[in-house]
């Protein structure tokens, strides 16, 4: 268990802004901000959308 939360935690860690995400629901994104747990993601052109970072459930390859 222990092991699986460190993964997670590494993972959350590794986002950084304008990465491109997928949301939990199947929405791909793109990060523009990050404040704490919370994290702004463009959904659309003009779109923009603040959640938990426990929204986000992966991350496609290197956006920068």
């Amino acid at each position: 268990m222990r092991n699986a939360q460190e993964k997670l935690q590494r993972f959350y860690n590794s986002l950084s802004t304008g990465d491109t995400i997928v949301l939990s629901d199947g929405i791909k994104g793109q990060i523009t901000g990050i404040d704490g747990e919370f994290y702004k993601v463009r959904i659309a052109e003009n779109v923009e959308v603040e959640l938990n970072k426990f929204g986000i459930v992966n991350k496609l390859g290197d956006s920068k």
